[in-house]
């Protein structure tokens, strides 16, 4: 469904509660930021990238306590972002370090209500890795972030609107359409929409910017990358990681033979050993 206002006059009051709101929020962490503003793939030195952490030893210290996760499962011991850059690689780093800024933003809210967003984001991000895989020019890594930001909205109108949010997030609907007609009637805006203009306002890429606002575009993609990350969100569901609470589910697009694969035990297990890894 994409988003278009029925009534202007009407969701206007609203739509501008809820950009006062987003104003007032606070930003996404910096370190993050820089390091999402240079390409995926990029030939950055080490010490360049290094120096993007300095000045943030909180994100450092998650980020040098998560590398010596089993996770990971290294014999020895990483004690530096050098050390961890060498070992783990630039993407990765990069993917690891929007990982923890996302997972230590959220823990701003009620865990309860943050958790089925954060477990569903990262669902839709390891789908979306996987599923760059079947493409010979898409980073994983590139789509593992989009996956992971692109419903960032939601937290945005968790932010700006309240409890009020909080309650539309424990309700049930009929399908998406619905969700988001009365997500739009509540607050004169839908999560995309919201997720557009928040990661703008945070200083994303473009490309992470039109993802978190067209992730629930079902037809007509601009890109390659939007139609996986709608995939990818629609497969978390089916997975059992759904963003809200639907009777009938949204179906990926045609051509995904080997969706099957992201729905069986083995992979159903892998997605949440990386969900309790990061456990809000």
């Amino acid at each position: 469904m994409i988003y278009a206002p029925t009534s202007p006059e009407i969701v206007s009051g609203k739509t501008e509660h809820i950009l006062k709101g987003l104003n007032r929020l606070p930003p996404f962490n910096q370190t993050a930021v820089r390091l999402l503003a240079r390409p995926f793939g990029d030939e950055d030195s080490i010490g360049d990238l290094e120096a993007s952490f300095r000045g943030d030893p909180g994100l450092t210290s998650q980020l040098l306590t998560a590398a010596n996760s089993v996770a990971f499962g290294f014999r020895s011991q990483i004690s530096t972002i050098r050390h961890a850059l060498a070992v783990l690689g630039r993407n990765r780093i990069r993917s690891l370090v929007v990982t923890l800024a996302t997972s230590s933003y959220m823990r701003q809210f009620p865990a309860e209500v943050v958790r089925p967003i954060w477990s569903h984001a990262i669902a839709t991000a390891l789908i979306a890795e996987d599923l760059a895989g079947y493409s010979d020019r898409l980073s994983g890594s590139a789509l593992y972030t989009a996956g992971l930001t692109h419903d960032l909205g939601r937290i945005g109108l968790l932010g700006a609107a309240g409890r009020k949010y909080e309650s539309f997030l424990f309700d049930e609907f009929e399908d998406r359409d619905e969700s988001e007609l009365r997500e739009e009637e509540m607050f004169g805006v839908i999560h995309t929409v919201v997720g557009g203009l928040l990661t703008q306002l945070w200083g994303f890429p473009e490309s992470l910017c039109s993802l978190a606002e067209n992730h629930h575009v079902e037809t007509g993609f601009d890109t390659e990358e939007d139609q996986i990350v709608h995939n990818a969100c629609i497969l978390a569901d089916a997975m059992g990681y759904p963003e809200l609470r639907l009777r009938t589910a949204g179906e990926p697009g045609a051509g995904l033979q080997w969706q099957s694969a992201y729905v069986d035990d083995s992979y159903r297990e892998e997605v949440a050993l990386r969900i309790r890894e990061f456990l809000l």
